[in-house]
C-alpha cells in the first residue's frame, strides 16, 4: 500500500512538470482550451490559429499574447474576454493583421468590479469590430502604446477605470473615446484619437476627466449642424478637460460643452471645466472653444487657438485668459440671435449671455487677440437688463500685457458695458471703454491703456519747481522746470513711488512709475570768499561733495542748505615739518580750512573732504628772499590731507589743490633743480624766512537760472 501511494505521488509530480512545460514562455497556442488555460494561469503565448471564445474567458494572471496575424473572436455578449489581471497584446505579423474582435457590446472588459481591476496594454495589432463597442474599462486601466482600436461607435469607454494613450490610433465613425464616471481619467501623451464620421472624438460624461499632454485629436466631419459632428472634445456635467500640449483639429469646435442647466439631464454642461495651458487648437468651420456651460469655467494660460468664426465664444460661467494666441479667420463680422449654439463671426473672443442667463465673469490679463473685431460683448437674445447685469468683464495688465489686433476700424465692441478696461494694447483707441482713472496713449503704434497717477512735488525755499505734468501714466517723462534764486544751484532731485521705492532720475527728468510719484527738489547756495583759480569750479566742488555725502544729506532733509567754505589764519605746527621729505623745510605759518553746512542759519555739520579738490591761491610776500643760484623753491601745505606740494608758483602767489578739510601748516624749501628727466630726487639747502599767511578765501562756481 505504501509503495502504491509513493507511485501515485510520483505521477502527480510528473503531471505537474508536464503542465508547466506545456505552458512555457513563447508557446504556440492554436485552440480555445489551451488559450483559456493560459488566461487562467498566465504566461507568454503566440497564436498559431484563430481562436473563437466559446464562453466568458477570464485573464486571471499576467498574460502576453502575440496575435501573429490571427484573430481572437468573442462572438456574443455571453462570450467575452474579461481582465482581472494584465493582458499585453502584440502582433508580430508583417502586415499587422492580428485582431481581437467580437459581436457583443464591450466584448473586451477591463476589470470585474472595483475589487477586481484589470489592465489592458496594446503594443501592436488591432482591437476592433464592425459593431458599436469594443473595450469597457470598469476598473483598472487600458494603455495604448501602439496598434489600432476601432469600431463604428465608442471603441473605448472608461466606466470607472482609466484610459491612457501614448501612441497608436483610436478611431471610430462615432465617438472614439468616452469617459463615463467621475473616477475615470483619460490621459493622452501621444498617438491619435479620431472620429471619421459626423460625431465627437472624445466625450467626457458623468464627471470624467481628461489630460492631454501630446498627440492629435481629429474630427473633420461637422455634418449638418455644429455641435453634433466634427467636435474634438465635448465636456458634460462636472467634467474637466486639461490640455498642456498636442493638437486638436476639428471642423466644428475643438472643445465645447452643452448649455443645458437641467438638473436631471446627465448630458447638461453644468460645472464643466476647460483648462488650456498649451498646444494647438484649430477649428476649420466653427468656434475653437464654445463654452455655454452653466456655472462652468474656462482657464487659458497658453496655446494657439484659431477658429473660423471665433477663437472663443463664452455663453455662461467664467473665462480667465492669462496667455495664448486667439485668432478668428472669418472674413465677415456678424452677431445673430441663437438660443442654442454660437452667435458670432469675426471676433477673437465673443461674450454672449445664453438664454440660461448664467452669471458670467470675464478676466483677460495677457494673450494676443486677432479678428475683424478682437473682443465682442452683445445681447442678441434680448436678455433683460437685470440678467445682463450678471456679467462682469475686466481687461488689465495684472499678469502681462494683452494685445488686441483688429482688422476693422473697431478693436472692442461692447453693447452693454464700459469702464472695464484697465490695461492692454489696441489697434484703435478704447478710451471710451476705459475704467475711471485710466486713459490711453500711443505706444509703438498702438493705443495703450494705463492708470493715471498723481505727481506730487515739494516747494524748495530758494526757488520754484514746476513739473511738466501733475498727472501722468507709467513710462511718461516728467520734466522739471527749476527756477532758482541768484547764486543758487540744484543740489538733488529725489523721486519715490507710492511704495517709497526709489525712482531713477536723469538730469532734470523723472520716468513715471506705475503708481503715484513723489519728487523732492533741493537747492543750495554756496558762499566762497577769497582767491581761487576758478570761483565757479570751487563752488561746484563743494556742492558735489555735499551731493556725495549721504549722511549729511539726511541731516539736510527737505531743506535748502547753505554751503560756506571758510579759510582762516592759524598757527603753524613745527612738528608738521617732519612730514616733508625735503631737507630743512621752512615754516611760514598756518591756515584752518572748513566747509560748513547750514540750514536756516544753523550749522548742522561740516564736510570732511572735497573729492574734486579746490585750487587755492596763496599770496606770497614781496620781500621773500631770492632763490639761490642753481636751486628752485617749492611750497608745501602739511595737514589732515597729508603733504600737498604747490601746483604752481610765481613771485606773487603759490597754488595748491586741497581735498581734505582741517588745519594746515605752510612751509617752503629751496631744493636742487631737477635735471630734465622725470623721477629725480631733489637735494635740499636751508634758508629760513617767516611768512604770515594772508587769509585765503575760496570760491565755487554754481549753475542756476536767474529769476525773471
Amino acid at each position: 500500500m505504501k509503495k502504491l501511494l509513493v507511485f501515485m505521488a510520483m505521477l502527480c509530480v510528473v503531471a505537474l512538470g508536464f503542465s508547466k512545460a506545456a505552458f512555457a514562455a513563447g508557446t504556440t497556442v492554436d485552440n480555445y482550451a489551451d488559450f483559456k488555460s493560459y488566461a487562467t494561469n498566465g504566461g507568454e503565448i503566440q497564436l498559431g490559429a484563430d481562436i473563437v471564445l466559446t464562453g466568458n474567458t477570464f485573464v486571471k494572471q499576467p498574460l502576453t499574447v502575440d496575435l501573429n496575424g490571427h484573430t481572437i473572436t468573442a462572438d456574443s455578449n455571453s462570450k467575452m474576454l474579461l481582465l482581472t489581471s494584465t493582458l499585453t497584446v502584440t502582433d508580430s505579423s508583417s502586415n499587422q493583421s492580428g485582431r481581437i474582435t467580437g459581436a457583443g457590446n464591450y466584448y473586451l472588459r477591463v476589470g470585474n468590479g472595483a475589487s477586481s481591476p484589470g489592465t489592458l496594454i496594446l503594443e501592436s495589432g488591432n482591437i476592433g469590430s464592425n459593431g458599436s463597442y469594443d473595450v469597457l474599462i470598469g476598473a483598472g486601466e487600458m494603455v495604448v502604446n501602439g496598434g489600432t482600436v476601432s469600431s463604428s461607435n465608442v471603441p473605448v469607454i472608461a466606466n470607472g477605470g482609466n484610459f491612457t494613450i501614448n501612441g497608436g490610433l483610436v478611431t471610430s465613425d462615432g465617438t472614439a473615446v468616452r469617459g463615463n464616471k467621475p473616477e475615470s481619467l483619460i490621459t493622452m501623451n501621444g498617438g491619435k484619437i479620431e472620429t471619421t464620421g459626423d460625431s465627437l472624438a472624445v466625450n467626457l460624461s458623468g464627471g470624467s476627466k481628461m489630460i492631454m499632454n501630446d498627440g492629435l485629436i481629429e474630427a473633420l466631419d461637422m455634418g449638418a449642424r455644429p455641435g453634433t459632428g466634427g467636435v474634438g472634445v465635448i465636456v458634460y456635467r462636472d467634467g474637466e478637460f486639461t490640455m498642456n500640449g498636442g493638437k486638436i483639429l476639428s471642423a466644428s469646435s475643438c472643445v465645447m460643452s452643452n448649455g443645458s442647466n437641467e438638473d436631471w439631464n446627465n448630458s447638461a454642461g453644468v460645472n464643466a471645466k476647460f483648462t488650456i495651458n498649451g498646444g494647438e487648437l484649430t477649428s476649420l468651420k466653427h468656434s475653437t472653444i464654445y463654452a455655454p456651460q452653466y456655472q462652468g469655467s474656462v482657464l487659458i494660460t497658453g496655446g494657439d487657438l484659431t477658429g473660423k468664426t471665433t477663437a472663443i465664444e463664452l455663453r455662461g460661467g467664467s473665462l480667465r485668459i492669462e496667455g495664448g494666441n486667439f485668432t478668428s479667420t472669418s472674413e465677415e463680422f456678424s452677431i445673430e440671435n441663437n438660443t442654442s449654439g454660437t452667435t458670432t463671426k469675426g471676433a477673437a473672443v465673443a461674450v454672449i449671455q445664453h438664454t440660461t442667463v448664467d452669471t458670467m465673469d470675464v478676466q483677460i490679463c495677457n494673450g494676443t487677440f486677432k479678428g475683424i473685431v478682437s473682443l465682442v460683448e452683445a445681447n442678441p437674445n434680448g436678455n433683460s437688463a437685470a440678467d445682463i447685469a450678471k456679467i462682469t468683464m475686466s481687461i488689465d495688465n495684472s499678469c502681462g500685457t494683452p494685445v488686441f489686433n483688429s482688422l476693422s476700424d473697431q478693436t472692442i465692441y461692447s453693447e452693454d458695458f464700459t469702464g472695464f478696461i484697465r490695461g492692454g494694447l489696441y489697434t484703435h483707441d478704447v478710451a471710451d471703454l476705459a475704467a475711471d482713472g485710466y486713459g490711453t496713449k500711443v505706444e509703438d503704434g498702438m493705443y495703450a491703456v494705463h492708470a493715471w497717477h498723481d505727481v506730487t512735488i515739494n516747494r524748495p525755499q530758494m526757488g520754484t519747481v514746476e513739473p511738466s505734468s501733475y498727472r501722468a501714466m507709467v513710462g511718461d517723462t516728467i520734466d522739471l522746470d527749476i527756477d532758482a534764486e541768484d547764486d543758487v544751484s540744484l543740489l538733488t532731485i529725489d523721486a519715490v513711488d507710492e511704495g517709497d521705492n526709489p525712482v531713477d532720475v536723469s538730469g532734470n527728468s523723472v520716468a513715471m512709475p506705475d503708481s503715484d510719484l513723489q519728487i523732492r527738489v533741493r537747492l543750495v547756495r554756496a558762499n566762497v570768499t577769497g582767491t581761487t583759480t576758478d570761483d565757479n569750479a570751487a563752488r561746484n566742488a563743494i556742492i558735489h561733495a555735499l551731493q556725495q555725502d549721504e549722511e549729511m544729506l539726511n541731516l539736510v532733509g527737505d531743506n535748502d542748505p547753505t554751503l560756506e567754505l571758510v579759510v582762516s589764519e592759524a598757527d603753524g605746527d613745527e612738528d608738521a615739518l617732519s612730514n616733508i621729505s625735503a631737507k630743512n623745510p621752512v615754516l611760514l605759518g598756518g591756515s584752518e580750512i572748513r566747509a560748513i553746512v547750514r540750514v536756516s542759519d544753523n550749522v548742522i555739520g561740516e564736510l570732511d573732504s572735497l573729492p574734486d579738490g579746490v585750487a587755492i591761491n596763496v599770496k606770497l610776500p614781496d620781500d621773500l628772499s631770492e632763490v639761490p643760484t642753481g636751486l628752485q623753491r617749492k611750497f608745501f601745505l602739511v595737514g589732515d590731507g597729508g603733504v600737498i606740494e604747490n601746483d604752481s608758483a610765481n613771485g606773487a602767489t603759490a597754488t595748491f589743490t586741497v581735498r581734505n578739510m582741517g588745519n594746515y601748516t605752510l612751509a617752503y624749501a629751496d631744493v636742487t633743480r631737477a635735471p630734465e628727466s622725470p623721477n629725480t630726487s631733489d637735494g635740499i639747502v636751508g634758508s629760513v624766512t617767516i611768512l604770515t599767511v594772508s587769509t585765503v578765501a575760496l570760491g565755487l562756481a554754481i549753475t542756476y537760472r536767474k529769476k525773471n
